[in-house]
């Protein structure tokens, strides 16, 4: 991947997430929607806390 700078001259980092994994769910047939959401459900805390430990802080809500 190529390196990029945003305006005030610093570098860009770019996270991707990768994740292979089954879904256990009770919907029959669930749409490409409804496995966005159970993603997000089971991750959100955990990405939110790399990107609390990122910025050097920990913001409650």
């Amino acid at each position: 991947m190529k390196e990029q700078k945003n305006k005030k001259g610093k570098k860009i980092n770019y996270i991707r997430f990768n994740y292979s994994e089954e879904f256990i769910t009770n919907i029959e047939n669930p749409t490409k929607e409804d496995l966005k959401n159970i993603f997000n459900k089971k991750y959100f805390n955990y990405i939110r806390r790399l990107e609390n430990r990122s910025l050097g802080g920990c913001i409650n809500e």
